[in-house]
Parts: structure tokens; sequence; C-alpha cells
């Protein structure tokens, strides 16, 4: 099951995530005690940064480093990044990319990612 549906815009997860996929996330409880390191993270900053990063161990215990898989052609316009846990406002793991609602005609459950999200009850995935 997932929580929230979004379309996914910008270059910087293009090895996983194209620019206009429709990904599925679930909401991750207490995830300022634990969350799996390595993983795919949905995240809003608190001055309403959103980004779609992998998560791993930062240079110092209050940080993460996020993570970018771009082409090969644009790895140098995506570093790694850290970001202070506490700049953080949420973070929804990535579940899965949801190829059958992929198409350009099809938003009646997604808009373009500006964050509209749309909770689904009736979507098993």
């Amino acid at each position: 099951n997932c929580d929230l549906v979004v379309r996914a815009s910008g270059q910087s997860m293009a090895k996983l995530i194209k620019h206009g996929d429709a990904i599925g996330l679930t909401r991750v409880q207490n995830w300022t005690e634990f969350i799996p390191m390595g993983e795919i993270y949905a995240i809003v900053t608190k001055n309403n940064f959103r980004m779609i990063k992998i998560i791993t161990k930062g240079e110092s215990e209050g940080n993460y480093t996020l993570i970018s898989k771009p082409t090969d052609s644009k790895k140098e316009e995506f570093p790694a990044q850290q970001i202070k846990k506490t700049k953080i406002h949420t973070c929804i793991k990535y579940k899965h990319l949801l190829p059958y609602i992929n198409t350009k005609n099809d938003y009646s459950y997604i808009k373009h990612f500006k964050w509209v999200v749309y909770k689904i009850n009736s979507l098993n995935f």
C-alpha cells in the first residue's frame, strides 16, 4: 500500500525516476528517530524545498547525506549534499514507480509534482 501519489519533476534521479513519473509514497512514522539508510525518500524542508533523494549517513551526527542518481551526462550537476536533520520538515519513503498511470493524459489521480497529493485508498501495490 502507499499513502500518496505524486508526479516527479526534475533530472536529479533520472536513472531511477524520470521527470513526469508517477510514484507512490508511504508516510514514515517517527522518521526523526530512525530511517533505513540507502533508501529513496521524498523530503520537504522547513523552507519548503521538495526533493526526492537517497538518504545516507551524514558527515556528522546531525546531518544526512542526500544522493542523486542522474544520467551519466548530468552527474556533475548533482553532487552529494549534506542537510541538517533539523532542516527537514517531512520525510516520506518512496515505495513504487507507478507505470500504469505514467501516461501523458492520465491526470485523474495525479497533478504535476507541486506536491499536490492525493490519498488513495483503492490502489494496492
